[in-house]
């Protein structure tokens, strides 16, 4: 080994040499794109997107100066609240069969044991609180896509805070169905978004999304590295992960049946270099670098949303991500730039200066790239290693992120000489996510209780840390039949790989958390729920048979099966589809587990259960149990979009009106 360590550590130093090369040159190599005409004057720049769209020249050496009507922190509430919508339509379509009376996780029967709520524990029947908080989120989000005015001010605090609370209670009463990173990541944008509605510190509001977004990053990078995981060390995680994925989907199964090994390796290699490096130039304080860093969240975001069935975790990636656009700056006292400030701003000496910055900038961000990319190089260049090296990799890593950290700093240092409320609450954003952050890498924190008083949201990040699919996909395969001689047939799923026939889906923006928790049924996954779905199959339960294909079911069984059975298969994508994988080690596996009809009522679970039906909202849940779940959220994603368009269309034409009838 002392041969690979020598041989390691000269690559760590040519690497570095070549940072601080680059580090060196990049002011001579970046050209001055500075136009020496007087620009039209501009006196309102705070809060607005400077992108490049004419030859003048803007306040941080964008080659365009035209501004957009909708500051980006407008963007993200828009944003924000299309998010909320999706999730609350998505899981109100699910409700009934998830936490019903007959469910997989009744609520009647653990609301006692939830400590944690807000509200949902003053509603007398907590099947009625539940329905009615999934349609108050979906309606006052909704409505505040139609109606600018809900979104901020007053009206923007009240509904966000609502729909924060809505949630919070939602996902504390859902249990394990509501554990996803997803779930968690709003829970920690909600009340960023209430401080954005509010306008008391935006600038705080625009630090906590960007901040929000380099936990994120850091954490899903640091895991992998950590992990002593081979697949990421060879870079073979990216094309074992189309396979093996949660819920995969017909793109990603073409990519991952054409994409040869050298391309899978280069997309491993980049989304590392993406989750390690983009951190930093989240927390730039150069608008152009915050640009680029942009653009790599959108790519990578849709990327995965292209290549994989998540839900709408990447759209609120890509939605807090608009936060990097924002350039405010704070003022004392004004929030618009004086004659003083326009005239000085337009000197082109000044101009040259901004360029000159703007190019120390960008030396900087190349040469904090080039250390991640040292730190990603050592880690991964002894393929054959599992974690003979892991204590070189981990100081690095954990620099990498002491240096994150340090660098979250400096935007609060600026807030601090000119908006005080602003740097604190900042500064009351970065202390209370700490805990939560060096807990999920594993990272003792000293006085971390303290640290975690000011937490009002913040959760672990770190996601594939490990893959779990490498030469095959592990399956829980669900089969029925009436008989135990068979024949047994596979009961059809929506969204979760089962049958090896089925078409693959694609759901967004729709999270199917039956299927989503399926998956983890070969890594050990257990619980009294899954006795309970396979029950609702043998009972032909109606909300049970929502979470499932129903239709196919009822095509493959006449009378419902008595006898449901799981067996561990590990499946193998051809062009052909799936097929059961001929090794001989996974070709015949013994029966997990059966469950007979009746099975569930001889653990004498039923005795005192609150059997009441779920409740139905008129029309809505009529309609939600007819249509997939995908069209249910379209439906009112698309009605609230066209409502909007039609309210912005005639406030247009009354404004016409008004302005030809002064004249």
């Amino acid at each position: 080994h002392v041969d690979i360590m020598l041989h390691k550590a000269i690559l760590l130093i040519l690497t570095l040499v070549c940072a601080s090369v680059a580090a060196l040159l990049a002011p001579s190599v970046v050209p001055l794109a500075i136009k020496r005409r007087a620009p039209r004057s501009c006196p309102k720049v705070r809060n607005t997107v400077h992108l490049c769209c004419t030859d003048e020249y803007s306040p941080d050496f964008s080659i365009g100066a035209k501004r957009m009507s909708i500051s980006p922190l407008e963007w993200v509430s828009l944003g924000m609240s299309g998010i909320y919508l999706s999730h609350f339509g998505s899981l109100y379509t699910q409700l009934p069969g998830l936490f019903g009376a007959t469910g997989l996780l009744p609520i009647n029967d653990r609301i006692h044991n939830l400590n944690d709520l807000w509200a949902l524990q003053l509603v007398a029947s907590p099947q009625v609180g539940m329905e009615v908080f999934a349609t108050l989120g979906i309606l006052i989000s909704a409505a505040q896509i139609m109606f600018r005015q809900l979104r901020h001010g007053v009206a923007g605090v009240v509904t966000f805070s609502l729909m924060w609370l809505l949630w919070h209670d939602l996902v504390i009463a859902g249990g394990r169905f509501m554990a996803y990173q997803m779930d968690l990541l709003l829970l920690d944008a909600a009340p960023l978004s209430v401080l954005a509605a509010s306008g008391i510190a935006s600038g705080a509001a625009t630090f906590g999304y960007r901040w929000l977004l380099s936990r994120l990053y850091i954490g899903a990078g640091a895991v992998k590295l950590l992990s002593c995981d081979a697949s990421w060390r060879d870079l073979s995680a990216i094309h074992w992960h189309l396979q093996s994925q949660p819920l995969p989907n017909p793109i990603g199964a073409a990519a991952y049946i054409h994409l040869s090994e050298s391309v899978c390796q280069a997309i491993t290699f980049g989304v590392l270099v993406v989750e390690m490096a983009t951190p930093f130039l989240f927390l730039a304080p150069s608008t152009s670098i915050r640009h680029v860093a942009f653009l790599l969240n959108l790519f990578l975001m849709i990327g995965i949303a292209t290549f994989g069935n998540f839900g709408p975790l990447q759209a609120l990636l890509i939605v807090i991500g608009f936060a990097l656009l924002d350039d405010h700056v704070p003022e004392e006292g004004s929030t618009t730039m004086s004659l003083a400030e326009s005239e000085h701003f337009q000197n082109p000496d000044h101009a040259i200066s901004l360029a000159l910055k703007t190019q120390q900038d960008f030396a900087s961000s190349i040469a904090v790239v080039s250390a991640c990319l040292a730190a990603i190089i050592w880690t991964l260049h002894n393929v054959g290693a599992r974690c003979l090296d892991t204590w070189a990799v981990e100081p690095l890593v954990y620099c990498l992120v002491a240096v994150g950290s340090a660098i979250a700093c400096l935007p609060i240092l600026q807030y601090t000489s000119k908006d005080f409320m602003t740097a604190l609450i900042s500064l009351a954003i970065l202390f209370g996510s700490a805990h939560t952050m060096a807990d999920g890498l594993g990272v003792y924190l000293p006085a971390g209780n303290v640290f975690e008083c000011l937490n009002v949201g913040a959760s672990p990040c770190g996601l594939f840390a490990t893959m779990t699919g490498v030469n095959g996909r592990p399956v829980a395969t669900i089969e029925a039949s009436n008989c135990m001689e068979g024949p047994w047939h596979y009961v059809p799923l929506l969204y979760q790989v089962n049958d090896p026939l089925a078409p693959l889906p694609l759901c967004f923006p729709h999270f199917p958390r039956l299927d989503w928790t399926l998956w983890f049924i070969p890594s050990g996954e257990q619980g009294l729920w899954i006795a309970r779905f396979f029950n609702g199959i043998t009972t032909n339960d109606p909300a049970v048979m929502n979470l499932i294909d129903k239709h196919a079911f009822q095509e493959s069984f006449s009378t419902p099966p008595s006898i449901v059975r799981v067996v561990p298969r590990t499946y193998v994508l051809y062009s052909s589809g799936w097929t059961v994988s001929n090794d001989p080690r996974y070709h015949e596996m013994p029966v997990l587990a059966t469950f007979t009809r009746g099975d569930l009522d001889k653990l004498q679970l039923r005795e005192g259960q609150d059997e009441s039906p779920w409740p139905s909202t008129p029309l809505r849940r009529s309609f939600a149990d007819s249509e997939r779940p995908e069209y249910f959220i379209w439906s009112w994603l698309g009605s609230s979009a066209a409502m909007r368009r039609m309210i912005k269309l005639r406030e247009s034409n009354r404004c016409a009106v008004d302005d030809v009838e002064e004249g």
